[in-house]
């Protein structure tokens, strides 16, 4: 019960400096107390947010020519991707940046492919395959391309056609302070 007159405390506090602030809660996220609360903007990007972007090579967008695209893409219904997963750290000492991904297509590319979530789940944590199942490949790519950078257009096109990977600044206290609602 003190929780529930706590958030609605500081949710009452928070409108009346909306009101005094002249700002508008329009959002599409919701923000609140999370375990990145207590760190500085700045300890929560060096902590959190290790993506550097790579300089862009050149070539010619695979999918520029498309046209008409779905109005919504879920892949997962598909069963082409898993849902989303909290990768923990990722400073740059772990070489998160725009090339990351690209390591990980030549990757799979090299291992003819992978296995399903089910035969090596996900457990945010560096360490050998042990499962003795991630040679059984459920997956295979022989080749990837990146889309053009903070293109919105040229993505959408992309995963109209294919799974992407994305990787983005998440420095702002949009991030910091985000809170995740299950649907």
């Amino acid at each position: 019960m003190s929780r529930n007159l706590n958030e609605a405390s500081m949710i009452e506090k928070h409108e009346q400096w909306m009101a005094q602030h002249g700002q508008s809660g329009t959002k599409s996220y919701k923000l609140g107390i999370n375990q990145f609360a207590d760190l500085t903007n700045e300890e929560f990007r060096a902590a959190r947010n290790g993506y550097k972007p790579k300089e862009s090579i050149g070539t010619l967008f695979r999918y520029e020519n498309v046209g008409v695209v779905p109005t919504t893409m879920d892949r997962r219904k598909k069963g082409a991707v898993t849902g989303i997963k909290d990768q923990g750290q990722c400073g740059e000492d772990q070489g998160c940046n725009g090339g990351l991904m690209d390591n990980a297509f030549k990757f799979i590319i090299s291992n003819n492919g992978l296995t399903t979530e089910a035969n090596y789940p996900y457990q945010a944590v560096d360490g050998p395959c042990n499962t003795n199942k991630e040679a059984n490949h459920a997956a295979k790519i022989t080749g990837f391309k990146d889309v053009p950078a903070n293109n919105k257009v040229a993505l959408l096109k992309a995963v109209a056609n294919q799974p992407a990977s994305v990787a983005i600044d998440a420095s702002g206290s949009a991030f910091q302070y985000a809170i995740l609602i299950h649907r």
